[in-house]
């Protein structure tokens, strides 16, 4: 669900990708125009956490996993 005047913004596309379109949402996130909403972030070793935390239907964003470099 969108607040009102909210912006749904997706890097899917419809069969061709338009790098014009690519290049615009790049351009809204770096600007502060789009906000991902994050519900909760989890470590990679509680991935199974996660996954339960989602299959719930308790999330109300996204759900992000943190990997950490080696």
């Amino acid at each position: 669900m969108l607040a009102e005047h909210g912006r749904f913004v997706t890097t899917q596309t419809r069969g061709r990708e338009q790098v014009e379109d690519l290049v615009a949402v790049r351009d809204m996130v770096a600007s502060g125009g789009v906000r991902a909403a994050i519900d909760r972030s989890y470590t990679l070793d509680r991935i199974r956490e996660a996954h339960r935390y989602v299959e719930e239907g308790h999330k109300q964003g996204n759900v992000v996993v943190l990997v950490a470099r080696g």
